[in-house]
């Protein structure tokens, strides 16, 4: 019994934390490249992360706020561990990188975790 009621309030603790956090993480190179054929038009955010990442760890709540104020943007965490093929493509280095993309096309990308630049980015795109 006591491990239904554990099991059902860590599916709730889970749930909250996904309806707080809009970013998707993408688990494969196949399902990333999905949701950027899906998003057409729509400006799409992809943080490309390390588990081990202090700067990205430090960003990662103000990320979720940005997320947030900016609902009509999609936003897709990549760890770059686990999809080493895709962090090769988009020539990523350090983390964490952020690139944006419309219409499957690179609109711009950078190295570094600076809110500040990551929100100009997406004013200056999301249109």
């Amino acid at each position: 019994m006591k491990f239904a009621i554990c099991l059902i309030v860590s599916c709730l603790y889970v749930g909250l934390i996904n309806a707080e956090n809009k970013w998707k993480i993408i688990e494969t190179e196949a399902h990333f490249d999905e949701q950027v054929k899906n998003a057409g038009n729509v400006l799409i955010v992809v943080e490309f992360f390390a588990q081990w990442c202090g700067p990205c760890k430090v960003i990662t709540p103000a990320l979720n706020k940005l997320a947030q104020k900016y609902d009509n943007v999609i936003m897709l965490k990549m760890n770059v561990d686990e999809n080493i093929e895709l962090a090769a493509r988009f020539k990523v280095t350090s983390m964490p990188t952020f690139v944006f993309l419309r219409n499957s096309e690179t609109q711009e990308y950078f190295a570094g975790a600076d809110l500040r630049r990551v929100e100009k980015t997406i004013v200056k795109f999301n249109n």
